[in-house]
């Protein structure tokens, strides 16, 4: 499987064939074939500011059980290569980095939380250094396994107006949810 965007930026430019881009996916399986795959809470962002670091905070504390998903795109600010995700801290919620690909001046990166008993709704994101930008997209879902989630990965750059995320290997799962992100550089 592939995602690809349509070729124009979140600020609504138009991609031409000189804008570099990064992509990532990854698939998460489903705790059982007959299990209900709920997203709990939608997509909350938060942006960078300033400094090393930068919150995203959730409507609600996250459930016990169920799994944090995140996305996290960066843009250069002193590199290359870009700046990337050294942590993600939560009380009560246990982060791990799934799959990162860096391309010189920018990062996509995708991250679970798996979420234990008296979790907070309150997200810390550190970078390893201060970027030119950064945001951080999480949504929360039951239904998938706690351990031994991710099923496949892929990720893919170059520079073009179709970005994309890789194509992935076949699944081994029925039911799987598919988290992808893409950044671009747009000059």
């Amino acid at each position: 499987k592939i995602v690809s965007s349509t070729g124009t930026a979140n600020s609504g430019t138009t991609l031409s064939a000189s804008n570099a881009w990064v992509g990532v996916i990854a698939t998460f399986t489903t705790a059982a074939v007959s299990a209900k795959l709920v997203r709990v809470q939608g997509t909350v962002t938060g942006v960078y500011t300033s400094g090393t670091s930068f919150p995203v905070t959730q409507a609600t504390a996250p459930t016990n059980g169920n799994l944090n998903i995140m996305t996290v795109t960066t843009r250069r600010g002193l590199g290359p290569p870009a700046e990337t995700v050294s942590s993600i801290s939560q009380t009560g919620v246990t982060w791990s980095k799934v799959t990162n690909l860096v391309n010189g001046a920018q990062d996509a990166e995708i991250w679970v939380g798996v979420v234990g008993a008296g979790a907070s709704a309150s997200i810390t994101v550190t970078l390893t250094d201060a970027p030119g930008s950064a945001m951080g997209q999480v949504a929360e879902y039951s239904g998938l396994f706690t351990s031994g989630f991710t099923d496949v990965t892929a990720s893919t750059s170059g520079t073009s107006t179709t970005p994309s995320t890789g194509t992935t290997a076949a699944t081994t799962a029925v039911n799987e949810l598919w988290i992808g992100s893409i950044t671009t550089l747009v000059a």
